[in-house]
């Protein structure tokens, strides 16, 4: 009786002393590792010729001035001359493009027509005259305002023109005539061109 005890306590003792002696493995959930990440911006050019852009590439007006307000004192001659600030929120042209390769351009037309709807009147804009940068620009229907070979693409991928001034001539309508209190109000339109020369 007493061998029997005694063996069975020993049995106990190792089993109690491997089950101590076993290592612990905790979980390990909510560790992390990092994966390194890299972002390259390339220009977007012809694979074979450099001096060409590549496909699909990105050409976009983004913004042309957005006012011109005129003022003027009635005149003895018919034909008015009359000098614009560029007030509006947005003053200047900008272009953009993913191709420094990229040839383009953009014109400026003055709508060949004012209207003044409170006295359903009109007068003909004859002609236009402008500055942007230093370039001066007289031009009866329009003119380029920028293009790529002037206004180089910077690294954001966009180039900016500021128009510094513009004049326009106007003349009443036949049996017409500019008269105090008018008010004229018109558009200048402006495209873009993926030439140098608006063709």
């Amino acid at each position: 009786m007493n061998t029997t005890i005694k063996g069975l306590g020993a049995l106990l003792a190792t089993v109690t002393m491997l089950t101590a002696a076993s290592p612990a493995f905790a979980a390990e959930v909510g560790t992390k590792q990092d994966t390194n990440t890299q972002v390259e911006v390339t220009d977007n050019i012809d694979d074979k010729d450099k001096d060409k852009p590549g496909t699909n590439t990105d050409l976009q007006l983004v913004q042309v001035p957005s006012q011109f307000n005129f003022k003027t004192k009635l005149q003895s001659s018919n034909e008015y001359s009359i000098d614009g600030k560029n007030e509006g929120t947005n003053k200047d042209y900008v272009v953009f493009t993913n191709s420094t390769k990229q040839k383009w351009s953009v014109k400026s037309v003055v709508n060949p027509e004012m209207t003044d709807p409170t006295k359903n009147k009109k007068v003909d804009v004859t002609g236009l005259s402008f500055k942007v940068g230093a370039k001066a620009i007289d031009a009866k229907t329009g003119a380029i305002v920028m293009d790529s070979l002037t206004n180089p693409i910077g690294q954001d991928g966009k180039a900016t023109a500021s128009l510094d001034s513009l004049q326009i001539k106007v003349t009443p309508k036949a049996g017409s005539k500019i008269e105090l209190g008018d008010k004229y109000t018109g558009t200048m339109s402006s495209t873009l061109y993926d030439t140098e020369d608006a063709q």
